[in-house]
């Protein structure tokens, strides 16, 4: 839009330019003229000099328009590649974004997995534990009933019970 107003207003400034560049030769001629018809022709040189300098002013001050709106415009045209640069940053950003979005999901989702399996193992274990526990007591009783004789090893029943009374202490976990 910008860019296009700038365009605009140039145009309008070559006409204006023209126009000036056309008026100011033909000034000196007029204004000769002018002298040359005596003093009912001195009030038009006067005119015509005046109109030179006007069409001088005129150039002067629509070449330092033109120079503006180029200026203009090639600042437009660097914050228009500024403004594409950054939407395709941001743009790059929002993938990047979402990208990471869909990984922290699956971590999570991974994450929740593990934890149910870490569930579901500890569960069985509590189920598991109480009969083994049970089985080696049992176990145990039967072993020291047994070794109540004569000792084939000593120090095993005082191992035993030790054992047991771990066990016993994890049964009460």
């Amino acid at each position: 839009m910008l860019g296009e107003r700038s365009e605009q207003i140039g145009e309008i400034i070559k006409v204006i330019n023209d126009i000036a560049n056309q008026t100011q030769p033909a000034c000196p001629e007029r204004s000769y003229r002018g002298c040359e018809a005596g003093e009912q022709g001195r009030g038009f040189a006067v005119v015509a000099d005046e109109v030179r300098k006007l069409a001088e002013r005129t150039t002067s001050a629509t070449n330092e328009i033109g120079d503006m709106i180029k200026s203009i415009q090639e600042r437009d045209e660097a914050c228009g590649r500024c403004m594409q640069s950054a939407t395709k940053e941001v743009e790059e950003g929002v993938a990047l974004a979402n990208q990471a979005d869909g990984s922290l999901k699956q971590i999570m989702g991974s994450v929740q997995n593990v934890m149910d399996m870490v569930q579901q193992i500890a569960e069985s274990a509590r189920q598991c534990r109480v009969p083994l526990v049970k089985t080696f007591l049992t176990t145990c009783r039967k072993y020291r009933t047994r070794t109540k004789g004569p000792q084939v090893l000593p120090g095993i029943p005082r191992n035993n019970e030790r054992i047991e009374s771990s066990f016993r202490r994890g049964l009460s976990l």
